[in-house]
């Protein structure tokens, strides 16, 4: 595959991995399948936001120790001698208004009580009455009936509705406004308030979000006998100016009958619900203090969606699964922490569940695949790779070709035998003149060819030629060191073996098969290999040009020095990036750049410094070593890593950089 097709293909991931999220971003965000997400994403922040203490608002409960101190019925109405004391007291204590949410028939056998009743209520003049829609079900049937308590009214126009809309998991989380001209408990209360918020015409059908305070029980509240046991001048503080809510765990009923306890975004973390008078008693809050809850507009909700998802969806395939799994998380952490932030301080939520839950684990599963996909198809791809020997008819004047000692990516390497006995590597490329990766090669041997011996720490390429007829091209390098000391193989400086020795159990040392061989290293010699490879990839940089493909099996020692061999992916720096390269040495960014072949180089050095695979980077072996060596192996730790920095800009600048900070460990 070539590097524009790899380029495209790993740009088609990230279209893919795109489109992915922003079609499953915007399924949950408008379908129904969505439901539970928009409410987790309503709910989950106000388990971490601080309780908000509320001054505008009283509750006055109906609790049980008030059904026993003054001996009232459960499933019956209370005297309402009682509740017209109770509505002298709160006139006295100036309360802004009263709302009973609180079930009165039209009549009792006590009309001196009723009369009582109405009495006082008509002196404080605000007092607001619960009403009921439906007969029978706690939301009403399908035939809207209003019981009022005509007769207990002090104003025609003093009442609202106390049931909620239904919801499928018993939370409240908009206002209710009640129906067509039947208003809910709380805007009654509000437009009989003359609250700024009511007087805009149609204000009753903006839609609003409930911002509680707290879990259930979090509002001020004080039991219905101590209010009328306790003196006035202790209740002045907590009833002055403020409006009273007077009701129990009884919706529409008497005290004791029909529990309307709700579930609020605290009960699924296991806090108390709230009771119908609390939910009313917040709405109202809410509507004096201005400080509901509004969600952004549909528009710019679907556009956040479909920003975070193209973000994610080319973003993260850009990462290595375990960074991107990092990523992920610390993304859904941030969305969450945005999310706390605009509730507990500009009163705004919106569906971030989305995209912390859908939209970022689906463009990880994406990167997890296509990491997989890749490296499934690792042999089809264009990289450094092994592949079968082919049948071999090859011939260069003045050598003989011994037996092939290895396959690359694009041709073979044979130990030659040179007419003077001198033992040297041949390298063939087969190809065509018109086969692109062919072409490659050569202008990669064409650019070393006239340096390769200006540097010890490059492989001298002593000769090359090129038969276009039996499509191949060939150089002629010295020879690496045998990695098996018994073969008869020297190099230009050794002893000539004897003619009839045939070397065929020659294999070149290469650091690759070092690591292989050795769990790990020393730190001098990790050093020392590390100084002298950054001084030739120094040298190799300085003549304008880059490796490309630097990695354990492309080094071989000769003499017992590392050099850098295999010179096929050599070109000009600058020169447009690719994939090509072999996993676990490519640069994030590709290749192409000095700091691609830093990149490298670092990997590289990780390898013979902990005998580790690199998926394993950058974790690092414990050693039993003095202190003084443990502090220069966690200096070359450091050095590694920052060869070995995912952004390209963090990485040493240069070659001798590297090597001066490697030379500081000597």
């Amino acid at each position: 595959m070539s590097a524009t097709a790899q380029s495209v293909r790993g740009r088609g991931s990230g279209w893919i991995s795109a489109g992915l999220c922003v079609l499953l971003g915007l399924a949950f965000l408008i379908l129904p399948l969505g439901r539970g997400l928009e409410r987790l994403s309503y709910d989950l922040p106000f388990a971490v936001r601080a309780d908000v203490l509320v001054n505008e608002v009283v509750l006055v409960s109906l609790d049980d120790i008030s059904h026993a101190k003054l001996n009232q019925p459960y499933r019956a109405a209370w005297d309402r001698k009682l509740h017209a004391d109770l509505l002298r007291r709160l006139t006295r204590l100036a309360a802004r208004a009263i709302v009973f949410d609180i079930a009165f028939t039209e009549s009792s056998a006590d009309t001196a009580a009723d009369a009582q009743f109405v009495q006082s209520a008509k002196e404080h003049g605000l007092v607001i009455l619960a009403a009921e829609v439906g007969t029978g079900r706690y939301y009403g049937g399908t035939e809207i009936v209003l019981r009022l308590p005509k007769s207990l009214l002090p104003n025609p126009d003093h009442w609202g509705i106390t049931q909620f809309a239904e919801t499928s998991d018993n939370t409240i989380r908009e206002h209710d406004y009640g129906l067509h001209e039947m208003p809910s408990l709380a805007w009654r209360t509000a437009t009989l308030l003359k609250l700024s918020v009511t007087e805009p015409p149609g204000s009753e059908r903006h839609r609003r979000w409930l911002n509680y305070y707290g879990p259930g029980g979090s509002l001020k509240k004080i039991s219905y006998s101590s209010f009328l046991e306790e003196t006035e001048t202790r209740l002045a503080e907590l009833i002055r100016g403020r409006v009273v809510f007077v009701g129990s765990g009884a919706q529409a009923g008497f005290s004791g009958d029909r529990k309307d306890h709700f579930s609020n975004p605290y009960t699924r973390f296991g806090e108390p619900s709230s009771a119908g008078v609390e939910i009313h008693a917040t709405m109202l809050a809410n509507l004096m203090r201005e400080d509901w809850l509004r969600r952004p507009s549909p528009w710019l909700e679907l556009a956040g969606v479909v920003f975070s998802g193209l973000g994610l969806g080319l973003g993260l395939t850009r990462l290595r699964p375990l960074v991107a799994a990092g990523t992920s998380l610390i993304v859904g952490l941030i969305f969450f922490g945005v999310a706390v932030l605009l509730l507990s301080f500009w009163q705004i939520w919106f569906s971030w569940a989305v995209i912390a839950l859908v939209q970022t684990p689906v463009a990880l599963a994406c990167v997890v695949l296509f990491a997989a996909q890749a490296r499934a198809t690792t042999p089809l791809a264009e990289v450094t790779r092994e592949f079968p020997r082919s049948p071999s008819t090859l011939a260069i004047p003045d050598h003989e070709l011994l037996h092939c000692v290895g396959v690359g990516g694009y041709g073979e390497v044979w130990l030659a035998r040179a007419v003077t006995g001198v033992f040297r590597a041949v390298k063939f490329v087969r190809g065509q003149p018109g086969d692109r990766r062919f072409q490659r090669e050569f202008e990669g041997l064409k650019k070393f060819e006239p340096i390769s011996r200006a540097h010890a720490g490059l492989v001298d390429v002593l000769h090359a030629g090129r038969n276009d007829a039996g499509g191949y091209f060939y150089y002629v390098m010295e020879l690496a060191d045998d990695s098996s000391p018994d073969s008869g193989v020297r190099n230009a400086e050794s002893d000539a073996p004897s003619p009839s020795r045939v070397p065929h159990s020659y294999h070149p040392r290469t650091l690759d098969g070092e690591v292989h061989r050795r769990e790990h290293w020393t730190l001098d010699e990790c050093v020392r290999c590390g100084i002298a490879l950054a001084d030739a990839l120094d040298f190799l940089h300085g003549q304008g040009l880059v490796h490309r493909d630097i990695k354990p099996s492309n080094i071989v020692f000769i003499g017992g020095a590392p050099k850098l061999a295999d010179i096929g992916l050599v070109t000009d720096a600058g020169e447009a990036r690719t994939r090509m390269g072999t996993e676990g040495y490519l640069a994030p960014e590709g290749m192409g750049t000095v700091q691609a072949d830093i990149f490298s180089l670092g990997r590289v050095l990780y390898a013979i410094a902990t005998g580790l695979d690199w998926r394993r980077f950058p974790e690092w072996p414990s050693l039993d070593v003095t202190p003084a060596d443990s502090r220069r192996w966690l200096r070359l730790h450091e050095t590694i890593c920052q060869a070995c920095e995912q952004d390209p800009r963090r990485r040493y600048a240069s070659a001798r950089e590297m090597k001066d900070k490697l030379q500081m460990l000597n």
